[in-house]
């Protein structure tokens, strides 16, 4: 079974990403909204879709795909809904299959989706949580001994001073 951040679909066809009908990030419930929130939408789908079905194999469609591939039109063209000038897998931040980490528009929000689903697919535990840590103080003594030179480390002396706080 495949998942996908976005799907080269329109009107449930093999499709391009540049088409205004397409299945975008934001995709969810049989729709494309209006407004794009970057949420994950159309990946949690497809992710609840194969823990329902609970395939043997799942191949995550897309990664790297910040590239614009520009497709002229044909009239045997396996991509429905095809215009003069066409993009395939990237459009624009929502009409993209990219799971990389950007800044801004979807930031990290697919690739935190695809370790946690990836993870329960393969049934791993999850991840401990780790103790908040405990602040130490670290103080120095550069005191150089008489018979050694200026700026020695031999003597140097290191010593740690826990600050004691309530519950820590």
């Amino acid at each position: 079974m495949s998942v996908g951040v976005a799907q080269n679909a329109v009107e449930g066809k093999l499709g391009v990403l540049s088409n205004p009908r397409a299945n975008g990030r934001s995709y969810h419930a049989g729709r494309q909204p209006q407004k794009t929130d970057f949420t994950g939408r159309n990946f949690a789908e497809q992710w609840n879709r194969v823990f329902e079905v609970d395939p043997q194999f799942v191949f995550v469609t897309g990664w790297n795909e910040w590239v614009a591939g520009r497709k002229e039109y044909r009239k045997d063209s396996v991509f429905h809904g095809m215009g003069p000038v066409s993009f395939v897998d990237l459009f624009n931040a929502e009409f993209s299959r990219d799971l990389e980490p950007v800044k801004g528009a979807h930031g990290d929000i697919p690739y935190y989706q695809l370790v946690a689903n990836v993870r329960r697919f393969k049934g791993a535990r999850a991840p401990e949580r780790r103790a908040r840590p405990k602040r130490s103080r670290l103080t120095v003594n550069l005191t150089i001994g008489k018979a050694l030179l200026p700026g020695s480390w031999t003597t140097a002396l290191t010593q740690w001073r826990a600050k004691k706080r309530a519950g820590s």
